[in-house]
């Protein structure tokens, strides 16, 4: 009897623990839902395969911009996007291909609220040229490569690297660049098609081998740059820009007609005020003198900039 009594409290027992563990409607508790969805979470984010969706998601996105993207390592970042190391990506453009960025890193992070709206949106980031590149990106579906939005930020990146496909025979701007531009592509010729502004400011930079007819520049080192421009109806307007330098100093204002086939060919219509430093070792006296100029109240010579940016004139 005593070894049926202790089963019996045995069996109690564990109905009790059951009964314990279920609703009084015969439902587990919300607790247990919780703890097994938890789980399943931990187990899924430890063995997904990221890689593989990240290189998914990489094939569509070149599929449908045409982007090339070369990388020797990737990653993926939740909800939809990866990360890349050593990375160079090359755009597609109306007349060719163009190698838009090369750095250590990038990130990009695709927006599904912009796949909803028949488009396609990205936000980018990443170390690159020295420095810092970010920025976003939103292209109507189906991508056409001239057409879209586009907001650059760069912080103290090397220029001679950005701009080294435009460099003019030996002529090299260096320096560290800091800026932010936005635009909007309307159709193909966007040279003369887009609409934009950005400023910027360029230190501790070196120029070599400037020709401007007209006037001898020796190479020379440089302080400061610091422009503003917008971009409309086929004109680079240049609102401001400040040149400080050891030989000398210069203000100037005015547009660029732009050229579609060659920006190099552009025609200059500038105004630059030139002031020289105390020695002038350019002889900006003697330039000034040849062309009949005087100093204004504020010890600049107003001079006027012609040619195109291939063959800049003074006059």
């Amino acid at each position: 009897m005593d070894t049926l009594t202790e089963t019996d409290n045995h069996h109690k027992k564990i109905q009790v623990k059951i009964k314990s563990m279920i609703h009084s409607r015969g439902r587990v508790p919300i607790t247990y839902v919780l703890y097994g969805a938890g789980l399943f979470i931990i187990l899924l984010a430890v063995l997904f395969p990221y890689k593989r969706l990240a290189g998914t998601l990489l094939e569509r996105l070149e599929d449908r911009t045409g982007v090339d993207i070369i990388y020797k390592e990737l990653g993926y970042v939740f909800p939809l996007g990866f990360t890349f190391e050593q990375v160079e990506v090359t755009l597609p453009q109306s007349m060719g291909r163009y190698k838009a960025y090369r750095g250590e890193t990038l990130t990009v992070k695709l927006s599904l609220l912009s796949f909803l709206k028949k488009s396609v949106g990205l936000n980018f980031s990443g170390m690159s040229y020295g420095g810092k590149t970010s920025g976003q990106v939103r292209l109507p579906d189906p991508v056409q490569p001239d057409l879209g939005s586009y907001h650059f930020q760069v912080e103290d990146v090397r220029y001679e690297e950005i701009i080294a496909p435009f460099y003019l025979r030996n002529f090299k701007i260096s320096g560290r660049l800091t800026g932010e531009a936005e635009f909007e592509s309307h159709g193909k010729d966007v040279m003369t098609r887009a609409t934009g502004n950005l400023h910027a400011t360029l230190t501790e930079g070196k120029v070599r081998n400037l020709y401007i007819k007209g006037m001898d520049l020796p190479d020379f080192d440089l302080q400061t740059i610091q422009a503003r421009a917008s971009l409309a109806e086929g004109k680079l307007v240049i609102e401001d820009c400040q040149i400080r330098s050891a030989i000398l100093e210069a203000e100037i204002k005015g547009e660029l007609e732009l050229n579609a086939g060659d920006f190099r060919d552009s025609s200059l219509h500038l105004t630059a005020r030139l002031k020289p430093m105390e020695e002038d070792p350019i002889n900006l006296h003697g330039v000034a003198s040849f062309f009949n100029k005087a100093l204004d109240s504020q010890g600049y010579y107003p001079f006027t900039l012609r040619g195109t940016f291939r063959y800049p004139e003074l006059q």
